[in-house]
């Protein structure tokens, strides 16, 4: 499954209101390399 379906997949059980933030998270660890490529900062 590519990075976009998977992204709106799991959207589907965020808020409204915490879409944009949660999206920006994911589409960190859906596009790493590896799991050491993952480093979410806020």
């Amino acid at each position: 499954m590519l990075g976009v379906h998977q992204i709106r997949s799991s959207l589907r059980f965020v808020s409204w209101k915490d879409r944009k933030a949660v999206a920006k998270d994911l589409k960190a660890v859906y596009t790493a390399l590896n799991e050491t490529g993952i480093i979410i900062t806020r």
